[in-house]
């Protein structure tokens, strides 16, 4: 966000009252930007840069945010939270020291401050607060990665083809070789926006698991080697890590010395926007060809 755009103003009025700790400042800043006549629709981006402001400025840096930590219950009310969302909310407002994980819950461990990352997991980390950014900043009813995140009960079910992928959203849809190719045809080929969707998706699942681990975790588990993985919160968080390794390795980016971070931010921010314009597609897609106009959509405004 450019810093003099009106979501940088926000975000910088925003940063400031939770810096100074100030709940009725903070109040007094979503009232201005979010009108109890049009709550839904202007909430969106407020949620977005809180959980920023929460992650990089707080939990990114081993501290809790204190503010929003005591006062997110509330806020929710203001800002159409569901509780879904809060949890992950309040998770990214808690004191990264003493969550509690373990080897049967990898997804919590990996966002653990004592959790031993490389570069690597650290820019997955990034990327997937990132992705629960966007994915609040979007209607609910008209984003398929929102449904990949808060829905996981649709995706057991559902026989549609997901995202990127050839059968459904199981991992069977996003199979991929050594040389980091996928199997099908989807969006001609292009190996790097399969991966993108990929991550999306499989990026958008793992979040589910650290959203509501006791609801979501049967529902996940049909999606992955149909219910026979014995560890599957590793599984599925192992599927976004690959998906960021072949998108970082890409000669393309590389030529043009562009950061694979960068990138998949920056489709994020372009797909934000797409979607924000254009709410044509449902959050559950309906057909096979539903998807296929979905992909050629985001390959047109967020990846080309």
């Amino acid at each position: 966000m450019q810093k003099t755009s009106p979501l940088g103003v926000a975000y910088r009025e925003l940063f400031v009252s939770i810096a100074a700790n100030d709940i009725t400042s903070l109040r007094a800043t979503i009232a201005k930007y979010v009108p109890a006549n049009n709550r839904i629709l202007t909430s969106r981006p407020i949620k977005m840069m809180l959980l920023l402001l929460s992650y990089y400025s707080y939990f990114n840096n081993g501290v809790p945010c204190s503010l929003l930590q005591t006062h997110w219950d509330a806020l929710a009310l203001e800002l159409d939270v569901q509780p879904l969302e809060l949890n992950l909310l309040k998770f990214f407002a808690s004191d990264p020291h003493t969550i509690a994980g373990t080897a049967e819950n990898a997804i919590r461990m990996f966002f653990a401050v004592s959790s031993t990352q490389d570069e690597v997991h650290g820019n997955v980390r990034h990327l997937l607060v990132n992705l629960l950014a966007v994915n609040l900043a979007l209607s609910r009813d008209h984003n398929p990665f929102y449904a990949c995140m808060f829905d996981t009960q649709h995706l057991a079910k559902t026989k549609v083809r997901g995202p990127g992928g050839t059968y459904y959203h199981w991992d069977c849809g996003y199979i991929t070789d050594v040389q980091g190719n996928m199997v099908g045809t989807v969006l001609g080929g292009a190996k790097m926006y399969r991966h993108l969707l990929a991550f999306m998706v499989w990026g958008s699942i793992t979040m589910s698991l650290l959203c509501d681990y006791p609801t979501n975790f049967p529902h996940v588990t049909t999606l992955c080697l149909h219910g026979k993985v014995p560890n599957v919160p590793a599984y599925v968080l192992e599927r976004p890590v690959a998906h960021f390794h072949w998108i970082s390795t890409d000669a393309n980016l590389h030529a043009s010395n562009i950061d694979a971070g960068f990138f998949i931010t920056q489709s994020f921010n372009f797909m934000w926007a797409a979607m924000s314009a254009s709410q044509q597609f449902p959050s559950a897609l309906a057909s096979d060809d539903q998807t296929t106009a979905f992909e050629e959509m985001l390959r047109a405004s967020a990846f080309d």
